[in-house]
C-alpha cells in the first residue's frame, strides 16, 4: 500500500510539531507546578507560623491584664477579707467586660478566696492546690497550661499574679487568679480560614500540647476521645505525627504526611516561641487540608495542559506546519510568565484571547497569578498595619539594633524631640539624650543585657533644640528565636505636663502653710497685745513720775531716759502686732493702682534725690481699677519703697512697674518694684514674710513690716513673691486681681 504525501507529510509533521510542542508544555506545567505548589506551601507555612503567633500574643494580653487588675487599688481589700464585696464587684465587671475568662478571683494570703466573679466561690480553701503553692513560694507571675479546673468545672488556663501592698510594694497581701476560657481557643481556631473560599471540607486546625495532646481543633477530634484531665485523649506524637514532632521543636514548616483515615494532608506547621515577657507553653499548631485540595489549582493546570495538547495535536495534524508557530506561541508565553512567577514576579499577565483552550489556559493562569498576588498582598497589608499601629502609638517608641543604632522611631517621638526620621536612623540611641553618656544617666542601661528589661526611669530626652524633656522611661531585650540578643526596645512617656503639676502643687502648698504661720501669729499677737501693754504704760507713767523729780543726779536720769526709749520701743513693737492682727472689713473702692504708686513715690522722691537713688517708673497707659483699701495699699507700697531704699546705702536705681497680667486666664494688674541694692541672701529668701524676720539692726525695724504686707495683699486675694540673689539686687512682684463685671 502505498503512502499519500499527504499522509507522509502528516506522518513527518506529526513528531516535528507535536514533540517540540509536549517538551515546551511539559516544562511549562513544571515550572508553572513547581510555582504553585511554593506558594501554597507558603502559604500554609505563613499561616501557620502567624496563627500560632497571634495565640501567643492573645495570651500574653492576659498576663498584661492579670499585672493591671492585681495593681488596682480595690485590692487593698484582700488585707480586711473583702467584707464590702467591693473586689467582686470589680472582678464582675472585668469579667463581663472582658468576656474571655471562665472565672476571676483573689486570694488571701492563707488561700482562701476573698472575692471572686462567682459569689459562690468565695469561702473556698485553695491552699492545698500545686498552683497556688508555687506562686505563694516565688511570689512571682504564674501561668499554668491547659487544665481541667474544679473550681471553675471546665478546662482553663489560669493565670496567677501577687497582689502587692500600696503602701509598700516589697509586701504581698493576697494573690489574683484568672481562669482564661478553652473555648475561647477552640472557637479562634476553628473559625481560621485554611484558604481563600473559607474552611475547606478537608481542611482544619489542630492545636498541641507540649506533649502531643490535641488541645483544640474540629468536633470530630473529641467526638470519642474528651478525657477528664485533658481535652483529648488524641496524642499527634503517639500517632507517629512527624509535623507534630518537628512543631514541638520550635521548627516552622511545611511537608506531606498521611492521616489516619489514610489522606495525603498538606500540613503547616510551627511551634510556640512566646510572645515579649511571655514565655508560651511550648505549644504548637498544624494547619492541615487534603492535597487534592490544597493543590487544587496545580492539578487543573495540568488538566488544562492535557486538554491544551490533545487540542494542539489534533490541529498540528489538520492544518500542519502553517499552524504550527500560531499554535506554539501561547505556550511560550505562558513558559516565560511562568518562569516569572517562579521568580516571585506575580504581576504577569497572559494577553490570549484566542476564545479556545488556550485561552482558557491564559485566563486560569492569569486568574492563578491575581490569587497569588491578591495572597501576598493580604500579607503585606497585615505588616503594614502592624507598622501602623507601632508608629501612631501616643507613646515614644524606639528600636534599635544589639549596638544601639536606631532601626525605627514612631511619629510619637519624632514629635516629641522636633526631628525629621532620616536624622535619626542609624544614629547612636545616645543621641536622643543628649549623649552616650547622658543615655546611661538615671537609665541603669548597662544593666539592660543582665535584667533583660528596665521599667520606668525617670530621666530626660534632648529635643534638637537642645530642651530637655522629662520622660518615664521602659527598655527591653528584643532577641532571635535562639535567644540571641537582636536589638532593643525603648519605650518613653513625656511628662512634662505632670511635673508642672507637681511644681505647681507645691508652691500651693508653700502659700497655703506660710497663710496658715501668719494666721496663727496674727492670732496670738491680738491675745497678747493687751496684757503687755497694761504693764508697760504703767512702766512707762512711773518713768515719767520720777524724771520729774529735779533731785535726780545726771547718772540715775540718764538710764530712765534709757528705760523710757526701750519702753517706747516696745509700745511700737506692740502697735505693729496689734496692727499684724487686726482683722474686720476694709474700706474697699475702686483704685487706679497708676495714681497711688505716683502718689506714694512722690512722697520719697526727693528724699531718694538725697541719697543718690534713681526712680524709674513704667507703667501701662491704661489700666483697669482694682477693688482695695486705699491706705492700705500705700501702706504696702511704702514699706516696699523704704526697704529698697535701706537695701542701697550707697545709691542706685529703684525700678516700678504697673502693667496688666494674665494669671491662670484671669485678669490681673502686675506691679514690680525692682531695686539695685545688696540684695537677699537664698537661705533667707523664703523667711522674709515671716513676722520678726529681718535682716535689720534692731533700730531700725521690728520685723513685722513684710509679714503686713503679705496678709494685706492676701486679703485683697493677690499675692506677692520675692526674687533676688546676694549682692544683685531684689524683686518684689504683686498681683492683684481685676474684677469681672459680674462681680
Amino acid at each position: 500500500m502505498k503512502l499519500t504525501i499527504q499522509t507522509k507529510l502528516t506522518a513527518l509533521i506529526l513528531p516535528l510539531v507535536l514533540i517540540p510542542l509536549g517538551v515546551m508544555g511539559y516544562l511549562a506545567y513544571q515550572s508553572g507546578q513547581s510555582a504553585l505548589e511554593k506558594a501554597i506551601s507558603a502559604r500554609f507555612q505563613e499561616m501557620a507560623f502567624h496563627t500560632m503567633e497571634e495565640i501567643d500574643r492573645y495570651l500574653h494580653e492576659a498576663t498584661t491584664d492579670i499585672r493591671a487588675w492585681s495593681a488596682m487599688s480595690v485590692m487593698e481589700n484582700i488585707k480586711t477579707g473583702d467584707p464590702e464585696k467591693k473586689i467582686s464587684q470589680a472582678l464582675k465587671r472585668l469579667k463581663a467586660n472582658h468576656g474571655v475568662y471562665a472565672e476571676i478571683f483573689a486570694i488571701g494570703l492563707g488561700g482562701k478566696i476573698v472575692g471572686s466573679s462567682d459569689s459562690s466561690m468565695i469561702g473556698q480553701d485553695v491552699s492545698s492546690e500545686k498552683w497556688f503553692r508555687q506562686v505563694a513560694q516565688t511570689k512571682k507571675l504564674h501561668y499554668h497550661d491547659l487544665k481541667f479546673s474544679p473550681l471553675t468545672g471546665g478546662f482553663t488556663i489560669n493565670f496567677l499574679n501577687p497582689v502587692r501592698d500600696v503602701a509598700n510594694e516589697k509586701e504581698t497581701i493576697g494573690y489574683l487568679s484568672a481562669h482564661f476560657n478553652w473555648s475561647e481557643l477552640y472557637d479562634g481556631t476553628n473559625t481560621l480560614k485554611v484558604n481563600d473560599e473559607g474552611q475547606s471540607p478537608s481542611g482544619y486546625v489542630l492545636l498541641i500540647d507540649r506533649e502531643g495532646y490535641v488541645v483544640s481543633g474540629p468536633d470530630f477530634i473529641f467526638a470519642d476521645e474528651m478525657g477528664d484531665e485533658r481535652i483529648s485523649e488524641k496524642n499527634l506524637l503517639a500517632q507517629g505525627y512527624r509535623s507534630a514532632k518537628l512543631a514541638l521543636e520550635g521548627k516552622n514548616d511545611v511537608l506531606v504526611e498521611t492521616d489516619p483515615t489514610g489522606r495525603n494532608m498538606l500540613i503547616g506547621y510551627a511551634g510556640s516561641s512566646g510572645f515579649r515577657d511571655f514565655e508560651g507553653f511550648g505549644w504548637a499548631l498544624l494547619i492541615l487540608e487534603d492535597t487534592r485540595e490544597a493543590f487544587a489549582p496545580v492539578l487543573k493546570l495540568r488538566n488544562q495542559f492535557v486538554v491544551l495538547g490533545a487540542v494542539v495535536g489534533l490541529v498540528a495534524v489538520i492544518l500542519g506546519i502553517t499552524f504550527s508557530r500560531g499554535l506554539s506561541l501561547p505556550l511560550r508565553k505562558l513558559t516565560r510568565a511562568a518562569k516569572q512567577v517562579a521568580r516571585g514576579d506575580l504581576s504577569q499577565s497572559i494577553d490570549e484571547n484566542s476564545g479556545d483552550e488556550t485561552g482558557d489556559l491564559a485566563e486560569a493562569f492569569n486568574h492563578m497569578t491575581r490569587d497569588l498576588k491578591e495572597s501576598r498582598d493580604k500579607l503585606i497589608s497585615a505588616k503594614d498595619y502592624t507598622e501602623n499601629i507601632l508608629k501612631t502609638m501616643i507613646n515614644s517608641l524606639v528600636v534599635t539594633d544589639r549596638d544601639y543604632k536606631i532601626e525605627m522611631a514612631n511619629e510619637a517621638t519624632l514629635k516629641l524631640l522636633g526631628y525629621e526620621e532620616k536624622e535619626l536612623i542609624g544614629s547612636h540611641i545616645g543621641k536622643l539624650f543628649g549623649s552616650e553618656k547622658g543615655l546611661m544617666n538615671g537609665t541603669q542601661l548597662e544593666k539592660l543585657p543582665e535584667k533583660e528589661f528596665l521599667n520606668a526611669r525617670e530621666t530626660n530626652f534632648i529635643g534638637k533644640d537642645g530642651h530637655k524633656i522629662p520622660i518615664l522611661f521602659s527598655a527591653a531585650i528584643l532577641k532571635r528565636e535562639n535567644r540571641e540578643i537582636q536589638g532593643f526596645i525603648f519605650v518613653s512617656q513625656d511628662i512634662t505636663e505632670r511635673k508642672r503639676a507637681e511644681k505647681k502643687l507645691g508652691k500651693m502648698q508653700s502659700q497655703l502653710v506660710e497663710s496658715e504661720k501668719l494666721a496663727g501669729i496674727g492670732r496670738l499677737s491680738a491675745s497678747v497685745c493687751h496684757e503687755i501693754l497694761n504693764p508697760v504704760n504703767i512702766i512707762s507713767l512711773k518713768i515719767q513720775m520720777m524724771l520729774k523729780n529735779k533731785e535726780l543726779g545726771p547718772k540715775l536720769k540718764d538710764v530712765l531716759d534709757s528705760m523710757r526709749s526701750e519702753v517706747e520701743r516696745i509700745v511700737k513693737i506692740v502697735g505693729s502686732l496689734n496692727k499684724f492682727s487686726r482683722k474686720g472689713s476694709s474700706s474697699l473702692e475702686s483704685v487706679q493702682i497708676k495714681d497711688e504708686l505716683a502718689s506714694s513715690l512722690a512722697l520719697v522722691e526727693k528724699d531718694f534725690a538725697l541719697e543718690n537713688i534713681k526712680i524709674v517708673r513704667d507703667f501701662a497707659e491704661t489700666l483697669p481699677q482694682v477693688q482695695i483699701d486705699k491706705d492700705e495699699i500705700r501702706q504696702v507700697f511704702l514699706n516696699l519703697i523704704q526697704n529698697a531704699k535701706y537695701a542701697m546705702e550707697t545709691g542706685g536705681q529703684l525700678a516700678v512697674s504697673a502693667k496688666p497680667a494674665d494669671v491662670q486666664g484671669s485678669p490681673f494688674i502686675r506691679i514690680e518694684f525692682a531695686d539695685s541694692g545688696c540684695g537677699v541672701a537664698k537661705e533667707n529668701l523664703d523667711k522674709i514674710f515671716e513676722p520678726f524676720f529681718t535682716t535689720k539692726p534692731e533700730i531700725y525695724g521690728t520685723g513685722l513690716g513684710l509679714s503686713i504686707c503679705y496678709q494685706i495683699i492676701q486679703k485683697f486675694n493677690g499675692t506677692i513673691t520675692a526674687e533676688s540673689e546676694l549682692g544683685k539686687g531684689a524683686k518684689f512682684i504683686i498681683d492683684l486681681p481685676v474684677p469681672t463685671r459680674t462681680e
